[in-house]
């Protein structure tokens, strides 16, 4: 009869805590067939082999745990588990049918096995994470970021779960799925994403253009902040991540490489696709110096052959799972600071040691740690607890992540790894202890969890003074005549910065700290969020042309992105004069990801870096930018000929290299001035390579190359997508109509999509239309826009697109109200029926306007506008708005500069805002365009000349040949759309016209 009862409560998904560990719910259903007997709990545990003077043991497996996908600790020592049924076969993706749960895991009598289990929640669904803290736990379930309040902490939930973030991708992502939450030294918590889709993530109901977009990478958010970022981008599918004792990031992976440094703001190789930069050129390589598998084989092929003898030596495969920097207590000395990785296809933990060397670390091949004879093992996280013994999850099935073959949803272990015999951890709770007590701890693992619990008191108002001086007199210099380790001066950063007690006057006393590793970690504190104190950006200044430590370096090449572009250019050539650096295998790629975006906007200064740098891939990438902007750029087209023609042989190639990047694809290009200079120079020099590229590059200034060359490198799989796009861009302005139907194939493509279309837009072909909406939704979403100006551009795509919207195959929402503007010009009654049936309401009338002018100004009252948070509205103005309108210096030039308007006078602001064509300069009014292809093309004229004319149009800048253009009108209409405003909340109204009328700028958001 109890049993009947458990059973129903399960099944209908009401929390059960006192579920019997012996129950296994009649819904969780296997479809793994056992093609290979599934050993008992013992005899698995019994096949593990390990080094001599270590043991394997149980500490739970099923029934007490099931499918088990993460872990985590709490205060206790308890092991939090994410137990996981609803992932599916390939074919299946999630079974929604099934519930994940969280079960809470205590061994009480300390012989370390778990005598107690409680389930906390079960009413998940995609639960690939589980963390503590700020009283709740956190529950990563795709779409959302969870947060599960706890108060009390009596391991009931208080209520339901919070969404905390929303966007991330849980469907076509599938084994990809975000996962990873732990909570950073910084305080911050951290999580992964994989390759397979992009995630557009936000705070609830926040619009997709205000939100973060990621795929493969890793991110983190503040629990009291409210900030969602991207740390660093690329790689495959990462699922482990941890700090070494000095506070460095690094994360695992699979395929492609297994180990790489978590470096904020870089960009690592990935497995397929761009980056979302497209103009980064290059991706930083992995940490580690060496595969685990025979890179002479397909990384698939061990689906089919297995483990072969030489992928066994390696390492045993290219799937990792799981990742610790081990830093406990319980395992010998040498162990310490080594990574560990479970290897999925090898049935065995991988090791990895970590040295420093150059500007970051290598990572270099040790012996496998342990091995297993189960082929059911499947690890999928590691990690030590409180005695330092390792605690391992087994998922325990016969298939890898993509399960083509059935998911076992039955089984699943945890073991636990020791050295010697540890002794038995008496009961303890971290929450009883003091502050002060607190801060005494020196067990890593204690350690690192006071450090959580200091910064939920800070948060809760505690008086943390009493501590505030004895962590800054450790993390100090002065701590050093104490015999403070580094890493223990790390530590005390940490917790003050996680406590928000960090003083300005310590870190900029810790730049010129005699320890290389404190002065690198000053630098990534101070540059944790946009930096815009003056005396930090001075500091920096200084200590760039002054250290000559790598380590130091690269963290301020880091340290650019948060710069302004002033400071960032001096920064940066401070940084690529030092010649020892000049082919790291990092910092030159860091100092480029920092200087790209300032190149176009300050081009004399970029250049002038290109001078000096020793090191050719910044010089490179310069010339690279700088040319692939030849039809706007020509003044610094023809500053950066004359600074290669000035130069010597090895920088000349450099440039020239980057250069015939940059042109690679296009057919013709008008020669920059000055080029014949450097043909007198070089064309007969005695470098063969220099030679070879003026001849190449003199035939695109001239006669050009061949439609057949430029087809051949479009469809060309082996060819970088830079080149392809390029190319496709060059055979849609030579008007050449035979590369329609490839364009059209290449629609199919994800990351060539956006070109084809927009290259597509020069040909009136009746079957584009439909192939554009077929491939619509295959599209990355921020390239969807493309698709719609294209199908907008010609009365007969305009039909087909008003007709998809009907039909619901595109979102009625993702044709703007610019678009809709551009389609009322055309003059074919079916277009105007279609778009009166579609948006009857697509312009509002005076009326309407002053009313909705009438419903702000009750609104924004001047108490309202008081208790504003200005910051907030700053960055909804970085998002939205500053592409067109300059505010306190920084912005575009598409729209008045804001910064002299009568922005403190409400009622002229929303004027503005939400009749945005009531009164327009002439100079920022709407242009349209018909084209002699028969497009239509709309936007504001930014520059022309008898050749050339530049429209910058919702999407992009647009260089058109002016013999092309057969009719042009310029409107009274604004580019700023209506409306705008209907896309936010009350409060970022609020917000955001508190920014608008402040008298000085504000920083951002923390």
């Amino acid at each position: 009869m109890i049993k009947n009862i458990l059973m129903a409560i399960y099944c209908v998904g009401i929390p059960s805590q006192y579920l019997l560990a012996t129950e296994i719910p009649q819904a969780v259903t296997n479809t793994q067939a056992e093609t290979s007997p599934l050993l008992t709990a013992e005899e698995a545990r019994a096949a593990w082999q390990v080094p001599e003077g270590f043991q394997v043991s149980l500490f739970a497996h099923e029934p007490d745990v099931r499918q088990p996908i993460a872990m985590t600790f709490d205060s206790r020592g308890r092991i939090w588990v994410a137990e996981n049924d609803t992932y599916a076969e390939s074919s299946v993706g999630y079974d929604l049918s099934q519930h994940d749960r969280i079960i809470i895991l205590e061994d009480t009598n300390g012989d370390g096995t778990a005598e107690s289990r409680k389930v906390f929640w079960d009413q998940g669904q995609k639960l690939t994470s589980v963390e503590l803290g700020f009283g709740g736990v956190w529950a990563l379930c795709a779409p959302h970021l969870l947060f599960i309040p706890d108060a009390n902490g009596d391991d009931i939930p208080d209520g339901p779960a919070q969404v905390v973030l929303e966007g991330f991708d849980g469907d076509s992502i599938r084994h990809n799925i975000v996962n990873g939450l732990k909570w950073g030294p910084d305080g911050w918590l951290y999580g992964r994403h994989g390759i397979t889709t992009t995630s557009f993530v936000g705070l609830p109901g926040s619009p997709v253009d205000d939100r973060e977009k990621i795929n493969c990478g890793i991110w983190r958010y503040h629990p009291t902040g409210k900030l969602f970022e991207v740390v660093c981008r690329g790689g495959t599918n990462a699922w482990g991540h941890d700090w070494d004792e000095n506070g460095e990031l690094f994360f695992i992976n699979t395929v492609i490489g297994h180990l790489w440094h978590g470096l904020p703001g870089a960009h690592v190789e990935r497995m397929f696709g761009d980056d979302f930069n497209p103009h980064l050129y290059e991706l930083m390589p992995q940490t580690a110096d060496h595969f685990h598998w025979d890179t002479n084989e397909k990384w698939s092929d061990i689906r089919n052959t297995g483990v072969t003898i030489t992928t066994d030596a390696a390492g045993g495969g290219h799937a990792h799972c799981g990742m610790m920097i081990y830093q406990g207590l319980n395992w010998p000395e040498q162990y310490r600071g080594k990574v560990f990785t479970c290897n999925l296809h090898g049935l065995r933990i991988n090791c990895d040691h970590i040295e420093f060397e150059g500007s970051s670390f290598t990572a270099h091949h040790e012996p496998d740690f342990a091995k297993t004879k189960d082929v059911w093992f499947r690890g999928i996280d590691l990690t030590s607890g409180p005695d330092g013994s390792v605690y391992v999850l087994d998922w325990s099935d016969i298939g890898e992540c993509h399960d083509n073959d059935g998911i076992h949803r039955t089984s699943g272990r945890i073991y636990k790894i020791t050295h010697g015999t540890p002794k038995p951890i008496e009961p303890f709770d971290l929450t009883k202890l003091s502050n002060n007590e607190l801060v005494a701890l020196h067990n890593p693992w204690d350690s690192k969890m006071a450090r959580r619990i200091l910064q939920e008191r800070a948060v809760e108002g505690q008086n943390m003074a009493p501590i505030i001086g004895l962590l800054t007199e450790k993390a100090s210099s002065n701590g050093q005549s104490q015999n403070t380790s580094t890493p223990d001066r790390i530590a005390a950063l940490a917790n003050l910065q996680s406590i928000k007690a960090l003083q300005a006057s310590l870190l900029q006393q810790l730049l010129n700290d005699p320890d290389e590793i404190m002065q690198s970690a000053a630098v990534r504190i101070l540059s944790d969020r946009e930096i815009e104190d003056p005396e930090v950006v001075e500091a920096f200044k200084k200590l760039s042309a002054s250290t000559e430590s790598g380590r130091v370096q690269l963290r301020l090449a880091s340290a650019l992105q948060r710069l302004p572009h002033e400071a960032r250019l001096e920064v940066a050539a401070n940084l690529a004069t030092q010649k020892v650096y000049a082919h790291d295998k990092h910092l030159p790629l860091m100092i480029w990801y920092g200087v790209e975006p300032t190149v176009l906007a300050h081009p004399d200064r970029a250049l002038q870096i290109a001078a000096t740098t020793e090191m050719p891939l910044v010089r490179k990438f310069i010339a690279r930018r700088i040319a692939s902007e030849f039809k706007t750029e020509a003044d610094s087209f023809a500053k950066l000929v004359a600074l290669l023609s000035k130069s010597n042989q090895e920088r000349a190639l450099d440039m020239l290299s980057g250069i015939t990047a940059a042109l690679d694809g296009w057919r013709q290009v008008p020669a920059p001035q000055g080029w014949e200079h450097v043909v007198a120079t070089f064309g007969e020099c005695e470098h063969e390579e220099v030679q070879r590229q003026v001849r190449e590059l003199s035939v695109v200034f001239g006669d050009g190359r061949a439609i057949e060359e430029l087809r051949k490198l479009a469809s060309d799989g082996n060819e970088t997508l830079a080149s392809r796009r390029n190319a496709i861009a060059a055979l849609a302005a030579s008007r050449d109509a035979e590369s329609i139907p490839l364009m059209q194939t290449l629609l199919q493509q994800r990351d060539l999509a956006k070109s084809a279309v927009q290259g597509l837009a020069a040909f009136d072909n009746p079957g584009t239309p439909e192939l554009v909406i077929q491939s619509y939704n295959r599209m990355y979403l921020p390239e969807r826009p493309e698709a719609i100006e294209s199908l907008a551009s010609r009365p007969a795509y305009a039909l087909a697109l008003l007709e998809a919207v009907e039909k619901n195959r595109i979102p009625r929402q993702d044709v703007s109200p610019f678009f809709i503007r551009q389609m009322r010009s055309f003059s074919e009654p079916e277009i105007q029926e279609k778009l009166e049936a579609i948006w009857p309401d697509w312009r509002h009338t005076s009326e309407e306007k002053l009313n909705k002018i009438e419903e702000y100004k009750a609104l924004l009252t001047p108490e309202r506008i008081a208790a504003a948070n200005p910051s907030e509205g700053r960055a909804l103005f970085q998002k939205n708005c500053v592409n067109c309108h300059t505010l306190f210096g920084t912005g575009g030039k598409l729209a008045p500069d804001l910064t002299g308007a009568q922005r403190q006078n409400l009622t002229y602001l929303l004027e503005n805002i939400v009749d945005p064509s009531a009164q327009v300069a002439e100079k920022f009014r709407m242009s349209i365009l018909a084209m002699d292809d028969g497009r239509v093309i709309s936007g504001v004229v930014i520059r022309e000349n008898e050749q050339i004319l530049t429209i910058q149009t919702p999407n992009d800048f647009v260089n058109i040949p002016v013999a092309e253009i057969e009719e042009r009108r310029q409107t009274a209409l604004s580019m700023m759309p209506e409306r705008m405003l209907d896309n936010y909340t009350a409060e970022q109204v609020v917000d955001l016209t508190a920014y608008l009328m402040s008298t000085t700028q504000v920083a951002l958001p923390e």
